[in-house]
């Protein structure tokens, strides 16, 4: 032992001299010549994360057998002024994906989006599931790959493509669910709807059937009333007034009888036409004179008597009225003495054609039934009482309503002294 001692000493010793160097070596070898130029630092980021990440995202976790949902494949690449991570999208399209069993059924590809040194696009498919065998089980997406490469800018205008690379996408389970139970004697509803629901219901159903029965009343109360104040209206007043048809529309059904009058009278001059066309030239002549003419209730669809013409109401099986006048040719004779001398030159003319209008008309009415009468005449009359119709119809749409002021035409009840 006392000659292997010395031996032992001498290796330990030549050890702890080789460990106690080592760092002078390290630094020496760190150092740099003088006039050396530093190594070039990389142009851009240094890349230190991975260059593509992806993931799936279902709309269900459990789908029952032929239940659509969607899947979603999101993937974030590496894109930066130096480094572009480029995928192989061709095997990823809704055309191209192979996702068994699942069946696509549609999808689509949303634009990409990019933030910071990340790009991301993404798929969306439609699948469903249609095999009986795989009710109750759990089913898994096949696992994709994703086949990209790393392109690498060395110059302003010069780009260098890496190896292919392919990124497993794993694989996504999702249920399958049975449509009932395997011991299920009946389908039962899978809705959550406790006691204080239906007691909140309840209340709900409560409130509404006491403000219903509170507005019932209400409205009751206000009918009566409003019925206590019509009687006690109707009572009051003791006569109620109608009011009159306005000029216009009298002049409109005037006009338009002289213009049936001068569309049938083409083949022979009757009684009834005569009498007709007299008619309205005097309820013409009447409202030239601004006098009232005789209203007179005319039931929906009736039609009015000898001497009188129909003025219908515009809403459908209302009452309209039957008007005539008792104006004659010499009333309007000795409206046209009484007009001064600064008469309007239109006024003047328009009574002066009615005036020779209603004097044909008489004569041709009351004249002996030997002679006939005159088509050329009555022609001419109804067409000045057309003409004078009218003028008077645009004065009054001009005007508004006449400013004469006229008693209501009829009046019911009984008025009391």
């Amino acid at each position: 032992m006392s000659a292997r001692s010395p031996k032992l000493e001498g290796r330990r010793r030549a050890l702890l001299l080789a460990v106690a160097l080592l760092p002078l070596a390290s630094t020496a070898a760190g150092q740099v010549r003088p006039g050396t130029p530093p190594p070039a630092a990389p142009e851009g980021p240094m890349v230190e994360v991975a260059p593509i990440r992806c993931w799936w995202r279902t709309s269900a976790g459990a789908v029952a057998l032929g239940e659509l949902f969607d899947v979603r494949l999101t993937c974030a690449v590496i894109e930066t002024p130096s480094v572009q991570v480029v995928p192989d999208e061709t095997r990823l399209t809704v055309a191209g994906v192979q996702l068994k069993p699942f069946e696509v059924v549609g999808g689509e590809h949303p634009a990409d989006t990019r933030a910071g040194q990340r790009r991301f696009f993404q798929y969306r498919y439609t699948l469903r599931l249609i095999d009986a065998n795989e009710i109750g089980q759990d089913v898994s997406l096949p696992r994709l790959p994703i086949t990209y490469k790393v392109q690498t800018r060395v110059a302003a205008d010069a780009t260098l493509a890496g190896r292919d690379f392919t990124y497993m996408m794993p694989g996504l389970t999702v249920r399958v669910l049975s449509q009932v139970p395997n011991d299920a004697f009946d389908i039962r509803d899978s809705s959550d709807v406790g006691l204080e629901r239906i007691e909140g219901l309840q209340f709900r159903a409560r409130l509404l059937d006491i403000g219903a029965i509170a507005l019932g009343a209400g409205a009751a109360l206000l009918a009566t009333l409003a019925l206590v104040a019509i009687v006690g209206g109707a009572r009051r007043a003791g006569i109620r007034e109608r009011r009159r048809m306005p000029d216009r529309r009298v002049l409109a059904a005037a006009g338009a009888e002289l213009e049936r009058v001068a569309r049938e009278s083409h083949s022979e001059w009757t009684p009834d036409l005569l009498g007709a066309g007299h008619a309205a030239l005097r309820i013409v002549s009447a409202i030239a004179l601004g006098r009232p003419a005789s209203e007179q209730l005319l039931a929906a669809g009736a039609a009015p008597t000898e001497g009188r013409i129909a003025v219908r109401s515009f809403v459908l099986g209302r009452a309209g009225v039957a008007v005539t006048s008792a104006t004659t040719a010499a009333d309007l004779a000795r409206e046209l003495t009484a007009l001064p001398a600064g008469a309007p030159i239109a006024r003047r003319a328009g009574l002066e054609a009615l005036h020779a209008a209603m004097a044909t008309f008489t004569a041709a009415q009351y004249a002996s039934g030997e002679e006939a009468p005159d088509a050329v005449a009555l022609a001419r009359a109804l067409e000045g009482g057309r003409a004078e119709a009218a003028r008077l119809a645009r004065e009054r749409l001009w005007r508004g309503s006449r400013s004469v002021a006229i008693k209501p035409v009829w009046r019911e009840g009984v008025a009391r002294p």
